[in-house]
């Protein structure tokens, strides 16, 4: 098979057409610039293939760079969804402590409160109180 798919016949059958319209001398210099161009083709051809085959070795080099930084993207989410999640839980904690503390100091707050208006009350109450423990000490000895 030649090129263009033509058959031997069918390039012998050119080759006479040739020498017909051109002329037996023409057709040796007619072939010889064909021969010259076919040879500048499978140069071109050649070329484009070598800055094809470049161009697909970058691309590869791309998206292996784009593979390594989308792992990187991953990790790092996760990493950061760790931290995230760390902090929640330590956010809980707390505002747990936040509660207790509250609660604790309200405690304190009512007990404070409520010495405050014994104070106020004065040592009259509180001697009151005293009078009648003191009999029942007294009595029970």
């Amino acid at each position: 098979m030649t090129p263009f798919n033509l058959g031997t016949m069918e390039i012998a059958v050119i080759v006479v057409i040739a020498i017909l319209a051109v002329g037996p001398v023409r057709v040796v210099q007619l072939i010889r610039s064909i021969q010259r161009l076919a040879a500048q083709a499978r140069s071109l051809t050649g070329q484009l293939m070598s800055a094809l085959q470049t161009e697909a070795g970058a691309v590869d080099d791309i998206k292996s760079t784009a593979a390594q930084t989308i792992q990187a993207l991953q990790n790092l989410t996760r990493d950061v969804t760790g931290t995230v999640t760390g902090a929640d839980s330590g956010i809980n904690v707390l505002q747990a402590t936040v509660r207790e503390t509250r609660q604790a100091l309200t405690g304190v707050k009512k007990d404070l409160a409520q010495a405050s208006q014994q104070i106020e009350a004065g040592p009259e109450a509180e001697s009151g109180d005293s009078t009648e423990e003191q009999p029942e000490t007294e009595q029970s000895l």
